[in-house]
């Protein structure tokens, strides 16, 4: 283990940490308004193809949900670009306050520097990788039901209603998980890479939170490791897992 320095606990801001999350929840939740609308808008056009996918069905019903599926999902890539751009921005803000929070903690008279290739890298990645899984996730289930509405021979006016209900049951939670989650994967991100760019800091720790799992509680055994290793999980820095909590601590140079 490498703890040869004083160590520097940087827990979560939790009153910060609590606003973004709330921020980013709800405008989620305004975009996946935003799918619903354009899905049902698109469905209803979809209303005048109905012969054509009535006829389609009583021949190869897979035919005729593929029809479907691409005629209400034409305007998707519009919505992926938004949630894209919501993505960043939130991670932008949550990964520049806990870079700024992270050298006061160290007590470096620095600016953090949120231009810095290795944070765009970052930033660049990760919302891309986030924005994709949530839009994905969510086309993949919407396609199921209108697929199996298809299948069942169900009208637009029914399949209209599956998906409502599908916003109804799923926006919620869906936009506050990802909230969560990216919130603290970019407080983390912010954290480390504040170590980095101090030049004080020569390890790192996970600090567990109150409830936290085997996984977590594994990464906090683990002890000091260096900045640049990754913990137990595969992990460089919190979160390990959707709605994981747990921070990040410095070990400081005693120079």
């Amino acid at each position: 283990k490498n703890d040869s320095g004083r160590r520097v606990d940087t827990p979560l801001n939790r009153e910060y940490i609590d606003e973004e999350i709330a921020t980013q929840h709800e405008t989620y939740l305004k975009l996946n308004e935003k799918l619903e609308k354009q899905l049902l808008k698109n469905l209803k056009k979809a209303k005048s193809a109905d012969s054509y996918i009535e006829k389609l069905a009583r021949q190869v019903s897979k035919d005729a949900s593929d029809e479907l599926v691409r005629l209400i999902f034409e305007d998707y890539e519009d919505w992926i670009g938004l949630v894209y751009n919501a993505t960043k921005d939130g991670l932008t803000r949550v990964l520049g306050q806990s870079g700024k929070d992270t050298l006061a903690l160290l007590e470096v008279d620095m600016t953090f520097d949120l231009q810095h290739p290795r944070v765009l890298d970052w930033l660049n990645e990760h919302a891309l990788e986030d924005s994709d899984s949530y839009t994905g996730t969510i086309k993949e289930d919407i396609t199921l039901k209108v697929m199996e509405g298809v299948e069942l021979g169900q009208s637009n006016e029914d399949i209209a209603g599956t998906i409502k209900q599908f916003f109804d049951d799923q926006s919620d939670y869906r936009a506050m998980r990802i909230a969560r989650t990216e919130t603290i994967n970019a407080y983390g991100a912010g954290a480390l890479e504040g170590y980095r760019q101090s030049g004080v800091v020569n390890g790192k720790y996970w600090m567990p939170d109150s409830e936290a799992c085997d996984i977590c509680v594994e990464n906090a055994d683990a002890g000091v490791i260096g900045i640049d290793e990754n913990f137990p999980s595969g992990d460089d820095a919190p979160s390990a897992h959707p709605n994981c909590e747990c921070s990040l601590g410095a070990s400081v140079k005693n120079d």
